[in-house]
């Protein structure tokens, strides 16, 4: 068996392509050129066997160099600047990591283009919008000789200017500015490059509080629904509404539907309101919230007034039995007039007396102007009674009897 060797060298197995006879075709900007567009890019086409480009930019010329504005390694076939002015030489060589192809150059001027009759399209916020998004987004179409945009804000408008809220330059073509007060502004944007700047755009706008009032309904504290007051001195109260500016309360006997009278109708900015009304008669109250762009419904309740009386001067006058009566029947029914105002009375018997009793045979509430009681015969008896309603109450009127 014969054995056959074959080498071959590490030198060919890493070879790169020598690209050193290579020479990169520029195609963009012309020779001489005279540029006044930003940004301005300069191309070439590549080198089939380059990793890389090295482009330099000189200022004025190769030759007169002095100063290098550029000197970047690229894997592409452009680059793109828009900060470059004035006469300059560029030049650029494909690389790769053994070889370099000559470099290819040309001359080229690069004028500031005038934007100063340029005029910047505004896009939001539009003109004489009223919002309440405090957090405002401003845009606009971007120039295209525009390096960048002064924007500013000022209160009530640049005319009367009150407050500069906003002086900023931005490079794109939008900013958002979150604002502290509501008001009237005018904003203003103007395209800007390296010496030169248009004019000035303008719009107007208003910042207003969120004042909606929608699905807001005013809560009704006191008097409770369908409820009597025992006093004509009422006194109602709501919740408050942190958009409103103030309230309206109307109160109306003896409802709104129907009414007879109107007894209340005011606008106040506090959440309660006292007035003084006529006892036995039923009343209906209600209240919304305003500000100065929208209210709510308003929200209802019913009440009663019927007054108590006050039943201090007042006595009951005792029916039977009289006093110092004598009683064949242990069945005693006791009776007095009825009291008005009262809503009910308070009866007690004694046995012999209330001063020196022995025994309080009974000590009831009741609501009725008699009371019924079986007692013992040969036996004397104190009682008394008096009237009562929630607010007050009579003294008590005492008669002596004694059961046979």
């Amino acid at each position: 068996m014969i054995l056959v060797y074959s080498f071959t060298s590490c030198s060919e197995i890493l070879s790169v392509p020598n690209i050193s006879h290579e020479r990169v075709e520029i195609l963009s900007p012309s020779d001489e050129a005279t540029v006044d567009e930003l940004p301005v890019t300069l191309s070439w086409i590549g080198v089939q066997d380059a990793s890389h480009y090295r482009i330099q930019i000189f200022t004025p010329s190769i030759e007169k160099n002095e100063r290098i504005l550029i000197d970047s390694i690229l894997t592409n076939e452009f680059y793109t600047d828009s900060l470059l002015t004035g006469e300059l030489e560029w030049r650029v060589r494909a690389e790769n990591s053994s070889y370099q192809s000559p470099y290819s150059s040309r001359k080229l001027k690069i004028v500031i283009p005038s934007i100063t009759t340029d005029k910047i399209e505004l896009l939001a916020p539009v003109e004489g919008v009223v919002q309440s998004d405090f957090e405002t987004l401003f845009s606009w179409n971007s120039a295209p000789n525009a390096v960048n945009y002064r924007v500013q804000i000022g209160k009530p408008n640049f005319e009367e200017l009150e407050e500069l809220v906003l002086d900023s330059i931005v490079t794109n073509s939008s900013l958002t500015y979150k604002f502290e007060d509501a008001g009237r502004y005018q904003w203003r944007i103007r395209g800007e490059n390296q010496e030169k700047f248009s004019t000035y755009t303008t719009r107007n706008f208003t910042l207003e509080a969120d004042t909606s009032l929608k699905d807001e309904l005013v809560k009704l504290l006191a008097p409770q629904d369908n409820t009597t007051r025992t006093n004509g001195a009422v006194r109602f109260t709501w919740e408050a509404i942190e958009k409103a500016d103030n309230y309206r309360i109307q109160v109306s006997t003896p409802n709104f539907e129907s009414p007879e009278q109107f007894i209340l109708d005011t606008i106040t900015d506090e959440t309660d309101v006292d007035h003084f009304f006529e006892d036995g008669k039923t009343y209906q109250w209600r209240v919304k919230a305003l500000n100065e762009f929208a209210e709510t419904s308003y929200s209802s309740r019913t009440f009663r007034v019927q007054v108590v009386p006050d039943l201090t001067s007042k006595t009951v006058k005792i029916l039977a039995p009289v006093n110092n009566s004598k009683l064949t029947n242990t069945n005693v029914n006791l009776t007095w007039t009825a009291v008005e105002g009262a809503s009910g009375y308070h009866v007690q018997i004694a046995t012999p007396s209330f001063a020196s009793a022995l025994q309080i045979v009974a000590d009831s509430r009741i609501s009725i102007a008699n009371f019924n009681q079986t007692l013992t015969a040969s036996t004397t008896y104190e009682w008394r009674v008096r009237a009562e309603n929630e607010n007050s109450e009579t003294g008590y009127t005492t008669s002596k009897f004694s059961v046979q």
